[in-house]
Formats: C-alpha cells, sequence, structure tokens
C-alpha cells in the first residue's frame, strides 16, 4: 500500500490540529443561512459527548470543566423544570432536549484548548469574518448590489444574510471581540482604527434599537 504524499499528510495534520477552530469558525459562518450552523455545532458537540462518556471522573476533575457544567446546569434546569407545565410539550421538549449539545459543545472547546492554542486563532478568524461581512454590507449600500449579487433594499441592509435583516445583530454581538483584536493591532499600526468604521456603519444604519444597545 502506497503511503500518502507528504503535502496530503501536512494537510490532515493541519486539518486535526486546527479542527476546533475550523469547527467554530465554520459556525458562525453558517448564521447566514438559516440553520447550517446546527451542523459544526453538532460535530463538536458528538465529540464532547464521546469523550464526557469516555472518561467522566477524569473530566468532572477538570476545574474549567466542572464550573462550565455548574454554569450550564444553572441555565438548562429551569427549561426542563418548565416543562412540566408546559401549554405544548412537544414543542417545549424539542427545543429543552437538544439544548444539550451545547454543554458538551463546550466540553469540546475546554479539552480541545488545554491541547491547542484556540483563543487566538478563533479571534483572528471571528475579526476577519465580521470585517469581511462589514466591508460587503457597505458595498451593499453603496452600489445596490454586494459581492455575492444580494441586492439593497430601502432601509434594509443584509449583506451575506439576505434576505434577512440579522447582520447588524451578529456584528453587535462579536464587537467585543473584535474591539479585543483591534486593541492589539492598534498597538502596532494607529491605522488598525479605521476598521472600526465598517462595524459602527453597518451597525447605525441597521435601524436596529435592539443592536445600537448591544453595541453600546
Amino acid at each position: 500500500m502506497t503511503s500518502l504524499p507528504v503535502s496530503v499528510k501536512n494537510l490532515f495534520f493541519l486539518i486535526r490540529h486546527n479542527l476546533a477552530v475550523i469547527l467554530v469558525l465554520l459556525a458562525f459562518l453558517a448564521f447566514i443561512s438559516k440553520s447550517l450552523y446546527n451542523y459544526p455545532v453538532s460535530i463538536m458537540g458528538l465529540i464532547g459527548l464521546y469523550r464526557f462518556i469516555s472518561a467522566p471522573r477524569l473530566l468532572w476533575k477538570n476545574e474549567k470543566i466542572r464550573v462550565f457544567i455548574i454554569l450550564f446546569l444553572c441555565l438548562w434546569l429551569p427549561q426542563l423544570l418548565s416543562l412540566i407545565d408546559a401549554v405544548n410539550f412537544e414543542h417545549s421538549s424539542s427545543t429543552v432536549f437538544p439544548y444539550l449539545r451545547f454543554l458538551f459543545l463546550g466540553i469540546y472547546l475546554i479539552t480541545e484548548s488545554e491541547q491547542h492554542p484556540l483563543k487566538d486563532k478563533i479571534l483572528i478568524g471571528l475579526f476577519c469574518l465580521t470585517a469581511f461581512w462589514c466591508i460587503d454590507a457597505l458595498a451593499q449600500v453603496f452600489f445596490s448590489i454586494d459581492l455575492f449579487g444580494y441586492p439593497y433594499e430601502a432601509r434594509h441592509i443584509t449583506g451575506m444574510f439576505y434576505p434577512k435583516n440579522t447582520i447588524a445583530h451578529i456584528c453587535a454581538g462579536l464587537s467585543p471581540l473584535y474591539f479585543e483584536m483591534l486593541r492589539q493591532k492598534y498597538q502596532q499600526n494607529k491605522s488598525a482604527l479605521l476598521l472600526l468604521i465598517p462595524l459602527f456603519v453597518v451597525i447605525l444604519i441597521s435601524g436596529r434599537r435592539a443592536t445600537w444597545i448591544m453595541l453600546g
């Protein structure tokens, strides 16, 4: 049996070494769709579930994972208890039980972060993704069509999220990470602050007061 070329082996190594980063960025990128983000989220959740089943006691000894599980249960257990008098049990349970995937997703990311440096790579990736979304949306405003051919509707900036007007909500939610990346770059290049303009403009002209509050 012939061995794989060195370039292919290097590619597999890079993917395996950066799998968590790739899956996280794919999940955020998939926000432009209705539900595609569930696929990378589910993959991470399944890996986290496997690790939890394989060594529950070992994971519980990890302080980060222990605190995360306790915080998650503080959020999830009230949801579970609310099923007791749910008006529509079937509909409510379809939300409550699948929510558990976020528990195992968190376990996966925590265990991965202890083996590989994830934070800086994810921060850079989300910064580039947010900046691209904003620049693409501004192209839509100024030229009535964005880089992917989505049209601009009066007072309805969408960018890659077309036809949904959710780009401002996503960008406002990611703004703390965006600001942190700019803070780091500002120390090297003062002109990096110019990248604040696309973010602020997209959020402000979206006309969504909720996003203004989120940004504030």
